[in-house]
């Protein structure tokens, strides 16, 4: 018969467990959210230690634990696995992790390479430096994004192309990833991949662009704004993230494309120029549910005021299908936008506005934005304004820095 003080031990391991993946999938959904500050962030981020700290207390114990977490195909659970054991920093655990990440794929190559990423390990970087060389591209580019997130990443041009010349989708995809941690590539480089027939490739290299400080990538997002459409939408995005006031025209014109559906007033909140906002107070007015929320978040996303009323609607199916009944107990509801609110306070707060070109939860960010009003921002509006700052050479960090955990400045 067990010790029931054994199996008590466990017990409270094993949800440890489970917290940190839990509230590690929290985390990374929070990172580009305009639902989370880098205040709430830090507390998601304080829970995830504590549950580190509480299977670090068990020691080489928890190997046993976590085994089967490290060769699982759910990506989450195979980060926790490597994390608690690369976090008993033990060469016996570390050496169970590189075991692991050298055979990975799929949801736990995902995972393994996530706790590599967050974790300083020097012992491991020449393990990792032969990995990069000797491995099959699958694994070869998941070490490559961990070399990044490390700042030692070193790669020669035939290196790189041997991994953005392949036919694996993915393997393009985390390429471009990994090359915003890097030296910029040149730029034919990047113009060659923004032709890829993969969207997700070509959205990855063009970040990697914008990373990369590349003097032609704001003309080339101006020339394709000219054509909304969704399958530039990328484009757009970044032109109103990266924009001059005088783009202001072209931004408005995408902001308005009914073909870019809701979504096109994520391009109005990012832009942030007090001449959106009467677009954005007609998209608050229609009758359609999804438009007018896009609308009511873009204004608060510039102004940073609260406009929901008490009304609440369902949303309707994404594929245009009516639901029955039974189906409509299901679909999600929100909290429509009032029209009214936004209104009375546009008329308070326009003349102040009118004094910015780019404005942010209610601040001005048409210069530089300090630390200080950074760490106030959303994540998504922070990431945005780093992205910017990077481009302009006033932000002299690195992605990575806006991801690593933990977060605890920018």
């Amino acid at each position: 018969m067990a010790n029931p003080k054994v199996r008590i031990l466990i017990d409270i391991l094993e949800e440890h467990f489970e917290e940190l993946q839990f509230l590690w999938s929290q985390r990374q959904t929070a990172l580009r959210s305009p639902r989370y500050t880098l205040r709430e962030l830090s507390h998601l981020e304080d829970r995830i230690e504590a549950h580190v700290q509480g299977l670090l207390i068990a020691g080489e114990q928890i190997m046993a634990l976590v085994e089967k977490g490290l060769s699982a195909d759910d990506p989450v659970l195979a980060f926790a696995a490597a994390y608690a054991l690369l976090r008993l920093n033990t060469e016996a655990a570390s050496k169970r992790v590189l075991d692991s990440f050298r055979q990975a794929k799929g949801g736990q190559l995902d995972g393994v390479r996530q706790a590599l990423c967050h974790v300083r390990i020097p012992a491991l970087l020449p393990h990792l430096r032969q990995m990069l060389a000797s491995l099959p591209p699958p694994v070869a580019v998941a070490v490559a994004e961990v070399l990044g997130f490390q700042r030692t990443l070193e790669l020669t041009s035939e290196q790189w192309n041997r991994f953005f010349k392949q036919e694996n989708a993915a393997i393009r995809q985390a390429a471009w990833r990994a090359a915003r941690l890097a030296i910029p590539q040149a730029p034919a480089t990047y113009q060659g991949a923004l032709q890829d027939e993969d969207a997700a490739a070509r959205r990855e290299a063009l970040l990697a662009a914008a990373w990369g400080r590349q003097p032609w990538l704001l003309e080339h997002c101006r020339k394709v704004a000219a054509r909304p459409s969704p399958e530039n939408g990328d484009a757009i995005q970044l032109l109103a993230i990266l924009g001059k006031p005088p783009d202001l025209p072209a931004i408005l014109a995408a902001g308005q494309a009914a073909e870019l559906g809701p979504p096109r007033f994520r391009v109005l909140g990012a832009f942030g120029h007090p001449g959106a906002v009467e677009a954005l107070l007609k998209g608050i007015e229609s009758k359609d549910p999804l438009t007018a929320v896009a609308a009511g978040a873009a204004f608060r996303k510039i102004t940073a005021v609260v406009i929901e009323s008490d009304k609440r609607v369902q949303i309707p199916p994404q594929d245009g299908s009516k639901p029955d009944e039974f189906e409509k107990e299901f679909l999600d509801e929100v909290k429509l936008p009032s029209l009214e609110l936004a209104r009375s306070h546009w008329q308070k707060v326009k003349d102040r506005f009118s004094k910015g070109n780019r404005w942010c939860r209610g601040f001005d960010l048409s210069r530089d934005a300090d630390p200080a009003v950074l760490a106030q921002l959303d994540l998504e509006s922070r990431w945005e304004a780093c992205l910017r700052g990077k481009c302009e050479g006033t932000w002299k960090g690195n992605p990575a820095d806006l991801e690593v955990f933990p977060q605890r400045h920018v």
